[in-house]
C-alpha cells in the first residue's frame, strides 16, 4: 500500500513536560488522576481538568484518562492525519509501539509518547512494546519482542515516532510513522487518544 504523508507547521515544547508526563502515567497506573490546579474546560461530553503538572485529566464512563494538551490543540491537526488511519486503528488486533530510536546516531528513549499511549488505550486496544532488531541489546528493549513496518498489515499495526525538525506523518500497509518537535508529537498521542474515545469528532 503506498504510504501518504503530511507534512505539519512546526511545534515547540519544553522537553521536561515530556518527563512529568511519564510520572504522571504511572501515578494513573497506580492510584488515579489527581492533583488538578483547579481550571476546568469542558469539550463535547467530556469535562478537563488541567493538573499540576500542566496536562489534563478527564473521566468517561467513570476511567480515568490523560493527554497532555488540551482538546482544541488537538482538534488542529485533526485533518492531517490521513484518512485510513483511524479506522485501521480502531479495527486492529495488535498495535506495536516501537520504543526507541535514533537521532544523530543517539538512541532516543521515547517512552514518553508510547506510554501515554498504553495507559489510556490499553484496556481497549492491545497495545505491546517493542524495539527494532538493531537495537536487541539496548537495556529497554531487553524482552521485548523485535518488530518493524514489515511486521505490519492484516490488522497488526506499528507505530514509530521519532524527533525531527520536520513534523510529517507517514501511514500505510498498517505501519504510522511519526517525527517532529515534542509539541507535535504530543499533540498526534493526543488526537489518538481522544479519536479512540470518541471524544474528537470529525
Amino acid at each position: 500500500m503506498r504510504r501518504e504523508k503530511k507534512k505539519i507547521t512546526k511545534y515547540f515544547l519544553p522537553l521536561f513536560v515530556i518527563f512529568l508526563f511519564v510520572g504522571s502515567m504511572f501515578g494513573v497506573m497506580i492510584g488515579g488522576i489527581s492533583n488538578d490546579d483547579g481550571s476546568v474546560l469542558k469539550y463535547g461530553d467530556a469535562v478537563f481538568k488541567k493538573t499540576s503538572r500542566g496536562t489534563y485529566s478527564f473521566k468517561l464512563s467513570g476511567a480515568d484518562y490523560e493527554i497532555f494538551g488540551e482538546p482544541e490543540t488537538a482538534e488542529q491537526i485533526l485533518s492531517d492525519f490521513p484518512d485510513l488511519f483511524f479506522s485501521e486503528f480502531a479495527g486492529a488486533s495488535k498495535i506495536y509501539l516501537n520504543r526507541v530510536n535514533e537521532v544523530d546516531e543517539v538512541v532516543e528513549n521515547i517512552d514518553a509518547f508510547i506510554y501515554s499511549l498504553y495507559t489510556n488505550l490499553a484496556s481497549s486496544k492491545s497495545l505491546v512494546f517493542s524495539c527494532f532488531s538493531e537495537y536487541k541489546g539496548v537495556e529497554e528493549c531487553k524482552n521485548l519482542p523485535l518488530k518493524s513496518c514489515e511486521d505490519a498489515g492484516n490488522g497488526v499495526l506499528f507505530f514509530d515516532f521519532s524527533k525531527s525538525e520536520e513534523n510529517s506523518i507517514v501511514y500505510g500497509g498498517g505501519c504510522f510513522s511519526v517525527s517532529g518537535s515534542d509539541y507535535y508529537l504530543t499533540t498526534v498521542v493526543d488526537v489518538i487518544v481522544l479519536k479512540h474515545l470518541g471524544v474528537l469528532n470529525g
